[in-house]
């Protein structure tokens, strides 16, 4: 796990009697979401971890603040949080880094934030995602080419990746090819849908 990451999570046996399903872009799935409010921000993240964790599902959550309680009310109450930890069912990945430092990663550090989680993937239904506002916003869309590349490549069947671009921050020709690089994205009423304008990373020029 990268060393500029603070995680916090439970590890518990791998239950044969979990679903291997449960709701959304049957898996793997890499999808993308868009939002320009706090709602939208939480509404997403609501809808992609919730089901999953309510049926069993393995997922990391990574929050910008220091403090992700805010971020995580959005996925279910204290309680369910504790007990979901516990369960070893979910994982808090936080950023804390310095803003110096935020541009420094490599595309390598930067998968690797997901190495362990991937491979769960392999043995059950596993979700990852939340805000990359933490890194992507210093950029360049050759590097952005580069990590999404990596991270598509490297996707198990059992894995789903939810990508949240907040379109304050970003340069539209990023937002751009971060949309064309995805399976599946997020429409406006919160639904993760087939991505029309998906273009391989190999096709981008």
């Amino acid at each position: 796990m990268n060393r500029h990451l603070q995680h916090c999570d439970a590890h518990a046996p791998v239950d044969p009697n979990t679903p291997t399903y449960a709701s959304g872009p049957r898996p793997p799935a890499h999808i993308c979401g868009a939002f320009a409010s706090d709602f939208e921000r939480r509404a997403a993240l609501r809808t992609f971890f919730r089901v999953g964790l309510i049926a069993g599902e393995r997922c990391a959550v990574l929050v910008d603040d220091e403090d992700p309680s805010d971020t995580l009310s959005a996925i279910g109450s204290a309680a369910e949080l504790d007990q979901w930890q516990e369960a070893g069912l979910l994982r808090v990945l936080t950023t804390p880094i310095p803003e110096a430092s935020r541009c420094g990663l490599t595309v390598g550090e930067k998968i690797d934030v997901w190495a362990g989680l991937i491979e769960l993937a392999w043995e059950r239904p596993t979700r990852i995602g939340g805000e990359v506002t933490w890194w992507l916003h210093h950029v360049s869309v050759d590097k952005l080419l580069a990590y999404e590349e990596d991270l598509e490549r490297s996707m198990p069947d059992g894995l789903s990746a939810l990508c949240l671009y907040d379109r304050r921050y970003f340069e539209s020709d990023v937002l751009d090819t971060a949309m064309r690089l995805h399976t599946h994205k997020v429409t406006a009423n919160r639904m993760f849908v087939e991505n029309m304008d998906y273009r391989p990373s190999n096709e981008f020029v």
